[in-house]
């Protein structure tokens, strides 16, 4: 029961009006041992325990038998965390006891076996390729052990041969050892959304021989490990990223175990847990064939800080649609060897702005975050608040500059389009005078000739954040539905619901407050 967040049982014996009984869950969504959170997957094994692939928490859960309390078996909250999961939807678990689960975020298919977790399916990013995936949701075995999934995005049943499971003996012949350490002077980049700085290294993985390989890192600082293929972009860490882990509770302190093909350039990035350590690591590589670590990314040398000010004597320039004039400044730049520079433009403290002057004009979703209080590009799945002069309008951004929303038709009149604006209902005879529709447009449409925006996830540190792909998915299935509910359904509630699960619009209260007062006034 998705929404309910629980698993009920029924007996076969029982009548077709005996009551569901809980098998996990208390009905109230969190991350307690004895809570889910949006469960989708279920498998029972022949000892009748329970397993939840637990959405939201990004966990599966086993419920041994007769027990309310669930334990951690994947995930990054498990007792032995080997794999990260966003959005488990199914699971299965063969005779030997080893789980295979559909990780619907991140495109693809994950089986366990002695050493752990591994990817099997789409281990190389989402697409349409035969051995990618997009969004899969289901997984069967036949009777010769191959592997069927459902392929929502690709509308598609991929099939899959057996794979032997894949056991790394740390006795093999060949054992490589990279030593290194990160200083103040390493090069860093931002890892997450959390735009803190990370001191990292990048090292080039070459193999002679297509096969399974397992890193393993350990050393005085916290280590983070992340293997790409091609190439190592720093301006974005999830492109190319093929896997990931990090604090392992002991000695080995991250472990990656991946199928590696010759011919292939493999980039192994350390950074660490937390912002801006320091300190020796070493990375062991187990195969059984010769592998060859050379480090890519150099110590910073040389920096440069350049300080100037915009007025509003500076040169302008035609830059899009909504900003056609815009200060500019050019700057040349002379390098004399060729090699990464990176470049970090800071623009000067927006916290001190009065509220009004946190909304933004640009097209190019560079927009002031209401939360975190700071510069940012719009994300897939942020909530975007417009300003319109006396009411605000909310919408989803879902990437390339699209924006999808609930869009109020004209009425012909200028009160009722006022209230249509805003996402109310005039009730006339019991029927909707205002017509609503879900409607995706691109952001300088919503934004208008004279309109602001900002990005406004109010709700972020109170409730649980939907993956992006989900907010993405549940805004795009919305598209087109028409006669909207606009009462109980406005812009916001759109958005609070694509974002959180949940429809919460703190503009409806302030409305009718605002309406009961008005109408007391004039009595």
């Amino acid at each position: 029961m998705l929404e309910n967040h629980q698993v009920v049982k029924r007996s076969l014996n029982d009548s077709v009006m005996a009551s569901n009984r809980v098998a996990a869950g208390t009905g109230i969504k969190g991350l307690a041992s004895n809570q889910l959170s949006g469960p989708i997957g279920i498998f029972v094994d022949v000892n009748l325990d329970l397993y939840v692939a637990d959405c939201q928490n990004r966990r599966v859960q086993l419920f041994q038998s007769g027990e309310s309390k669930g334990i951690t078996v994947a995930g990054s909250a498990s007792l032995n965390p080997t794999i990260i999961l966003s959005c488990p939807t199914r699971i299965i678990l063969d005779a030997e006891k080893y789980l295979f689960i559909v990780d619907m975020v991140n495109g693809r298919i994950i089986g366990s076996d002695l050493n752990g977790f591994r990817c099997l399916v789409g281990c190389y990013g989402m697409g349409s390729e035969s051995n990618q995936l997009a969004s899969p949701s289901g997984l069967s075995f036949d009777r010769s052990g191959n592997l069927f999934v459902t392929d929502d995005e690709n509308s598609r049943i991929q099939k899959f041969k057996y794979l032997k499971r894949y056991c790394v003996n740390t006795s093999s012949v060949f054992q490589k050892t990279y030593s290194s350490s990160l200083t103040n002077n390493s090069q860093m980049y931002y890892r997450d959304c959390q735009k803190e700085n990370f001191y990292y290294e990048s090292i080039q993985v070459k193999v002679i021989k297509s096969g399974y390989y397992s890193f393993r890192g350990s050393g005085a600082i916290d280590p983070y490990g992340s293997i790409y293929k091609n190439k190592f972009n720093p301006l974005d860490p999830s492109e190319n990223l093929l896997d990931q882990d990090y604090d392992r509770c002991s000695d080995i302190q991250f472990k990656l175990n991946i199928h590696l093909d010759v011919g292939m350039i493999y980039v192994l990035v350390m950074t660490t847990f937390e912002s801006k350590e320091t300190g020796e690591f070493s990375i062991v590589v187990f195969s059984e064939n010769e592998v060859t670590l050379d480090r890519l990314s150099t110590p910073v040398s040389i920096q440069l800080k350049y300080s100037s000010k915009l007025t509003d004597d500076s040169p302008t320039y035609y830059r899009d649609c909504q900003v056609p004039q815009c200060h500019y400044e050019t700057l040349q730049i002379d390098v004399n060897t060729t090699g990464l520079n990176k470049i970090n433009p800071f623009m000067g403290n927006i916290n001190d702005r009065e509220p009004d002057e946190t909304y933004r004009s640009n097209e190019d979703m560079l927009l002031y975050d209401v939360i975190n209080r700071e510069t940012r590009y719009a994300v897939p799945g942020d909530m975007i608040q417009f300003h319109r002069g006396g009411y605000e309008h909310w919408g989803i951004y879902i990437g390339n500059d699209k924006i999808i929303q609930v869009t109020v038709f004209d009425f012909g009149n200028a009160f009722l389009n006022a209230l249509a604006s805003i996402h109310r209902t005039i009730h006339t005879v019991g029927k909707h005078t205002a017509y609503a529709k879900i409607t995706e447009e691109s952001f300088c449409e919503v934004l208008g000739d004279n309109g602001k925006a900002r990005i406004n996830n109010f709700k972020d540190n109170e409730w649980r954040i939907l993956p992006a792909v989900i907010s993405v998915k549940r805004a795009r299935d919305s598209l087109g539905k028409e006669g909207y509910n606009v009462l109980a359904n406005n812009c916001e509630h759109f958005a609070t619901w694509c974002r959180y699960g949940d429809r919460l619009s703190g503009q409806e209260e302030a409305f009718w407050s605002t309406a009961t007062f008005g109408m007391y006034q004039r009595r």
